[in-house]
């Protein structure tokens, strides 16, 4: 419903027009595209997922079936759960880079010396004094605790000076696994899939194929006791249906062997 229900858009007009993009971007730049579809995705799909569980539950509870209305917008625009919620309660405009999560404070991305990145939340003050430890800045942990603007920036500053000082291999060793302030390397996708906590918790999982042989894929999220996914399909190969479909429409075996040779079908 609405003015735009018959409005086309893609996963980049739908975050626009929630507000999202604007604060998340860095100031002074255009806001980035992002590789996954937020708005497709975490708006989309899982909220009509919800919405279909909370409706199955009613018609459970009252025997009534409901009619559900997702928009990705709508979706989307709900996740501006913190920033959004002082915006309307207290007339706060989120800004670029002015939030403590959008890069206003030391909560941030940093390069190493050989262009790679790590991310750092070190937010809470345990981890802030980890942090500090680990990049040989003590000296500057007891202003940190001071959350004015300006020490924070000059925090910050600090922490990129120090990120710069190491490649990213020497960081890694720094912030191993034994490491627990917050401090993570912003992984290559082939590098995540190679992970230990990912490869652990199974999130790559091998799918029968026709052929005998198996599919990668990336498997389920969800993670039950005493129930596994069962994992039976992968994405059919272009074509793959073809006489079966177009049986069920009525052509003949004849037509469909005519439609091949004149190259239609694949």
């Amino acid at each position: 419903t609405g003015p735009y229900s018959n409005r086309p858009g893609h996963d980049n007009n739908y975050l626009s027009l929630a507000g999202i993009l604007d604060y998340s971007r860095h100031k002074d730049k255009k806001p980035v595209s992002m590789g996954v579809q937020l708005a497709d995705i975490a708006g989309g799909t899982m909220h009509s997922a919800i919405g279909v569980l909370a409706a199955a539950l009613h018609r459970e509870k009252t025997g009534e079936g409901q009619y559900i209305d997702i928009s990705m917008t709508d979706a989307v625009f709900s996740l501006n759960a913190m920033y959004g919620s002082a915006y309307i309660g207290g007339g706060r405009v989120p800004q670029p880079e002015q939030e403590i999560l959008n890069g206003g404070s030391y909560y941030d991305f940093y390069k190493t010396k050989d262009g790679r990145f790590f991310s750092v939340g070190s937010l809470e003050p345990q981890f802030r004094r980890l942090l500090c430890e680990a990049l040989d800045i003590p000296e500057l942990i007891d202003n940190t605790f001071n959350d004015s603007y300006y020490t924070q920036i000059r925090f910050k500053e600090a922490v990129h000076d120090a990120f710069l000082s190491k490649t990213y291999e020497e960081w890694l060793e720094v912030f191993n696994e034994d490491f627990e302030g917050c401090v993570e390397p912003v992984l290559t996708f082939p590098e995540a899939c190679d992970h230990p906590q990912l490869k652990a918790r199974g999130m790559i999982v091998d799918i029968p194929k026709s052929d005998g042989t198996t599919q990668k894929q990336i498997a389920s999220a969800f993670k039950f006791d005493g129930v596994k996914p069962q994992y039976k399909h992968v994405g059919a190969k272009l074509g793959e249906h073809n006489e079966e479909v177009l049986s069920s429409l009525g052509y003949s075996v004849e037509q469909i062997a005519d439609l091949k040779d004149k190259g239609v079908l694949e």
